[in-house]
């Protein structure tokens, strides 16, 4: 049975973020040895690095992510020093903003949801509460009632145009 690969799982964005964790360059041993344990992908890997010496050494245009920052004593591919070529580099900082981003929506999104529910549950709670008032008798004591009747009623004050000019 296969395993299911994931986006962001493909051997070319393993290799940028090899090189992109890894700004000051990084030994043609020091890479081998981490994908020795990765299968096929070491052939795919050293074609990259087989090809960015190429670019340097004998001046082709190979399209490759790497580029050779320094060639160490002897003239092997093997005892060099690489990095990511500025492409690539900006290729995979997209990427991971482009992740970031994705992470962000997701949770605004669940944010956004979460809220929604809560705004629909109150908007039900006082819907009820509402009709559960309306249905309700309201039951007022005899006291109460009396004490409505004889609330003493306030006189409008009268203003006259002398009786406010002469107060200040």
């Amino acid at each position: 049975m296969k395993k299911k690969t994931k986006e962001g799982d493909g051997i070319h964005v393993r290799a940028l973020g090899y090189g992109y964790k890894r700004p000051k360059g990084f030994m043609w041993k020091e890479i081998e040895k981490w994908y020795r344990g990765r299968g096929g992908e070491w052939l795919i890997v050293k074609k990259f690095l087989n090809d960015a010496h190429d670019n340097f050494t004998r001046g082709l245009n190979r399209e490759t992510p790497y580029i050779l920052l320094e060639q160490l004593g002897n003239k092997n591919a093997d005892n060099c020093k690489y990095t990511l070529g500025y492409q690539a580099y900006i290729q995979y900082f997209e990427y991971e903003k482009l992740q970031q981003a994705k992470k962000d929506s997701e949770l605004a999104f669940w944010v956004a949801f979460s809220t929604l529910v809560i705004t629909l549950l109150a908007f039900l709670f006082s819907i009820y509460f509402s009709i559960r008032q309306i249905n309700s008798s309201a039951k007022i004591d005899s006291a109460q009632h009396r004490e409505t009747l004889q609330f003493p009623q306030k006189e409008e004050p009268t203003y006259s145009f002398f009786a406010v000019v002469l107060k200040f």
